[in-house]
């Protein structure tokens, strides 16, 4: 099965060159996360919206019709690294959510100075180029309804001054699966 090479190679590549995101990865290749249509879409700072049908007719993505949200959340994603930010994403799309992704503290808090209306959830990792995780939560304070930190880094991230800066959830990322971001969701807004 062609597919199946490409997975597997792509588990292989990832665990060598980014050995702490191994797990995440083999995860998305094994169980097809990035393979699920809840009708969210991606929007990327700089870049096109690209929606979930249209990766779904691209990339032969076979619909999902389990979505886990009645109604779509707005979801700001901070990552700065392009496999776990592409990881997640589609984590939350197959949810159902729309995502704005941004790569780094400061086009982070420019997606919050852009944005219409509050965002529903922002997701952001701790360890950020030009900053922490917990400079874009203090940076949402009064625009965004919930703040998610997650970290590859299980030691080291200071989670009183998360708290303080209004997160309510911390996710190791080696945790992020479809089941932990539907519980996530389902806890969160439910």
């Amino acid at each position: 099965m062609p597919g199946s090479n490409w997975s597997w190679g792509l588990v292989m590549l990832r665990r060598v060159a980014f050995s702490s995101l191994s797990v995440l990865v083999l995860g998305y290749a094994d169980h097809g996360v990035g393979g699920r249509n809840g009708g969210g879409a991606r929007t990327q700072l700089g870049g096109q919206v690209r929606s979930r049908e249209e990766k779904r007719m691209t990339e032969q993505i076979p619909p999902d019709n389990d979505p886990t949200l009645n109604q779509p959340l707005r979801v700001l994603l901070v990552e700065d690294d392009d496999v776990t930010l592409e990881f997640i994403s589609d984590l939350f799309v197959g949810a159902g959510a729309s995502v704005t992704e941004a790569a780094s503290v400061q086009s982070g808090v420019a997606a919050l100075d852009a944005a219409a209306e509050p965002f529903d959830l922002l997701l952001t990792d701790y360890v950020l180029q030009d900053g922490t995780g917990v400079d874009v939560a203090l940076a949402a304070r009064g625009r965004v309804g919930r703040v998610v930190l997650v970290s590859g880094e299980l030691a080291g991230v200071p989670l009183d001054a998360a708290r303080g800066a209004g997160v309510e959830v911390f996710i190791p990322k080696f945790e992020l699966s479809r089941e932990r971001v539907k519980r996530l969701l389902v806890d969160l807004f439910a």
